[in-house]
């Protein structure tokens, strides 16, 4: 019998087979190596520095891009120096508040010494443009359709696909739609349940200064009035349910400043941690009582019920956008308020000349008679407090916008993806706007209006501008002032020697350590 050559040529094809195929297999994954190196390096390195060459040539300069991480870490330094900044002074020593913008966003003025008004930095490979050129900025603002708000992943997963994350048609369309919830007729019907609930407070508040002077922290009592407010405006006959709501979303909204001050990383969110965890928890929590509250409200067929959720109901929008809306309004129709006010008491409490001249004119136009939504027009020096306070202390101090394409603003080529950073607080600080005494509380400043009180139209800009300035803009300066003038007509009031100034930064700017005010009966 002879030898199977056949069966080991056979066997030697296999294995040259088998040889081949393995070589393919590191050939592949050699290439896919280089490719997906090649992309790492394409997004970390060669994008990063074309676009910093890119502004340089236009005269746009920054500190300079560091692979991966960017200025994270110049960041994190320039904030841990101003940490170790002494203490801020009590408000007695400081009246100036100079330590605003520098304690809150310290990289701005820093970095704006060094190199201009408008600069470059980078969070990862992500290019920021820091601007604050008033004429750069309107122009930005007046184009609702190539920008967008920023919206880290977690922004999204908080608000949903609401109004303030819409984008093109999609946000054109709601605008539209959502517009008549804030028009005059409706302001008017909302100043009665603003006048009610704020006369129950100052009821409250009388028994408690009845015999002796009343320390206070307003910043508790402001949260709880335009809460009580918002619910009732919001969900009607459901306004214990939509407190609840309200509570939640406060609460995510805490969380969810906190993971936005991480740099993104795609594909994160599905890393676990804590804060995403809880983000996910209190979500669902919401979700649920949202969608409680529509089925409720659906069964027992009041959609048309008179409050914000009704007119939802009866709208186009579909169910999804429905709560998404009504997350926003939960906490929107009231922190931007409660924070104000907290604000302008502590500044009047400090600045008491000023509470003098404003409850001087309370009682020479309302002669007695309760503010009302018809006379809060006629209070001028009112409405000033009210706009400088929003000044001093705007509701977002910062906000963002990212080109969506290539574009060109004010002889600016900006390339699509470009972030812009619009910080106000360090606008509304600005010397050169605002004159020397930028740092200090003077509502004389806005005797002309807003558009004549610095020497750029534009340079106020509490609620931004142009076609996406907030919706709520109107009803919160109408909730605002009527509190103010209401409390003012009925107390006097100085800031505590115990109030701490801590302004703390989360999406919002609200005092880190209470607001803590002491009242007296007129």
């Amino acid at each position: 019998m002879g030898f199977p050559w056949t069966w080991l040529a056979t066997r030697n094809q296999f294995r040259s087979l088998r040889m081949d195929l393995v070589n393919l297999v590191y050939l592949s994954s050699g290439i896919l190596m280089l490719w997906m190196l090649s992309r790492a390096l394409l997004v970390v390195w060669w994008n990063p520095l074309r676009i910093q060459k890119h502004f340089l040539d236009q005269g746009i300069r920054g500190p300079g891009y560091k692979p991966l991480f960017g200025n994270l870490r110049e960041i994190a330094q320039i904030h841990r120096q101003v940490k170790r900044s002494p203490p801020l002074p009590p408000p007695s020593e400081n009246k100036s508040h100079h330590y605003m913008a520098e304690r809150i966003f310290p990289y701005v003025p820093f970095w704006s010494i060094k190199y201009g008004k408008n600069f470059l930095l980078w969070i990862g490979p992500s290019p920021f443009l820091v601007v604050t050129d008033p004429e750069l900025i309107k122009r930005m603002f007046n184009d609702p359709y190539h920008y967008f708000i920023t919206a880290n992943p977690a922004l999204h997963r908080a608000l949903g696909q609401s109004l303030p994350l819409s984008e093109g048609d999609e946000w054109a369309n709601k605008r539209r739609l959502l517009n008549p919830l804030f028009n005059m007729e409706a302001l008017k019907d909302m100043s009665q349940i603003i006048a009610k609930a704020t006369t129950k407070m100052v009821d409250r508040w009388s028994k408690f200064i009845k015999l002796n002077d009343w320390e206070v922290d307003v910043q508790h009592e402001f949260e709880e009035l335009a809460q009580n407010i918002a619910a009732i405006i919001i969900f009607g006959k459901s306004a214990e349910l939509g407190k609840r709501i309200g509570h939640l979303q406060m609460k995510l909204q805490d969380v969810t400043s906190k993971v936005l001050r991480i740099a993104y990383i795609p594909g994160s969110r599905f890393i676990p941690n804590p804060l995403t965890s809880k983000c996910v928890w209190l979500r669902k929590e919401a979700d649920k009582l949202i969608k409680e509250l529509i089925k409720s409200r659906y069964s027992s067929k009041d959609e048309q019920e008179n409050d914000f959720l009704g007119f939802l109901l009866s709208s186009t929008l579909t169910q999804k956008q429905i709560e998404d809306e009504c997350k926003v309004f939960s906490t929107a129709g009231y922190e931007t308020i409660s924070i104000a006010l907290s604000w302008a008491f502590i500044l009047l409490g400090t600045h008491t000349e000023w509470q003098d001249k404003a409850r001087e004119e309370i009682d020479e136009v309302l002669k007695g008679n309760q503010p009302s939504f018809e006379i809060l027009g006629r209070l001028k020096m009112v409405n000033m407090i009210v706009n400088e306070t929003l000044r001093m202390y705007p509701p977002a101090p910062i906000v963002a916008r990212q080109a969506e394409e290539d574009i060109r603003l004010e002889g600016v080529d900006i390339p699509g993806g470009t972030t812009f950073v619009i910080p106000i607080l360090a606008i509304h600080y600005d010397k050169e706007l605002w004159g020397d005494n930028a740092a200090e509380f003077d509502p004389s400043r806005f005797a002309e209006g807003a558009s004549k009180s610095s020497k750029h139209p534009k340079a106020f800009m509490p609620f931004t501008h142009g076609p996406r300035m907030c919706l709520g803009m109107n009803f919160a300066l109408l909730e605002i002032r009527l509190v103010l003038a209401t409390i003012l007509q009925k107390f006097t009031f100085v800031t505590s020697p115990t109030y701490k100034h801590d302004p703390l930064y989360t999406l919002t700017m609200k005092p880190g350590k209470g607001a803590q005010v002491i009242f007296k009966k007129i």
